[in-house]
């Protein structure tokens, strides 16, 4: 897991060799952890995120819930790959069960993050908008937070604010450009990766 919260933002300093060794770990995890569910939840968001393995990592989070259904973080590993795969409104539905299964979790600042990115894919820019809103109010350093919100505004037409949004992301992370945004996320649908691009472009960053 904390390798793919260094890829989300943009911590990584030998891209290649990290990325390496979380596979490597993730598919040890895996091996050896076959009756864990979070072994298989982890290990597999870590191969869907990092490697690309998205149907791969998807099934091993599935037979992970299937062994204790109630592992709340299994959910939002698996509300990431499903956003990944583009199926948007299973992602929605997976971070509500997330959030009814353990509704003080520090970490679903993450939930509002898929939240915001799977109503972003599906159009519903304003409720995207809103959600990031609410990430960078509470976490104001969270750069993944502003370039959410950036995109959102940009798309929903409100450049001015998304301008805003995109200094800020800018300035807690200046080599942040529209390539390095886009290849963040694995994602399997060419008409979500178009949506990305056209977003962060008129969001004001960088090629």
């Amino acid at each position: 897991m904390v390798y793919c919260l260094r890829k989300q933002n943009f911590w990584m300093v030998d891209v290649a060799q990290e990325s390496a060794e979380a596979i490597r770990l993730a598919r040890r995890a895996i091996e050896f952890g076959q009756t864990d569910e979070m072994a298989l939840s982890r290990g597999g968001l870590a191969l869907a995120y990092i490697a690309g393995e998205l149907e791969f990592g998807a099934e091993c989070i599935k037979r992970g819930l299937a062994m204790n259904p109630n592992y709340s973080a299994g959910w939002t590993h698996s509300a990431w790959v499903h956003l990944f795969l583009g199926e948007h409104e299973t992602s929605l539905a997976h971070v509500r069960q997330w959030a009814r299964l353990d509704p003080r979790d520090p970490a679903l600042v993450q939930g509002n993050l898929l939240s915001a990115r799977a109503h972003m894919f599906l159009g519903h820019f304003e409720e995207a908008a809103s959600l990031a809103e609410q990430i960078v109010a509470g976490r104001p350093t969270f750069v993944p937070g502003w370039y959410a919100l950036a995109i959102s505004r940009a798309l929903a037409g409100d450049v001015a604010s998304a301008n805003i949004a995109t200094k800020k992301a800018l300035e807690l992370a200046p080599s942040l450009t529209v390539s390095a945004l886009v290849a963040l996320m694995p994602l399997r649908r060419a008409v979500d990766v178009e949506r990305l691009r056209e977003g962060y472009v008129r969001a004001g960053f960088q090629p």
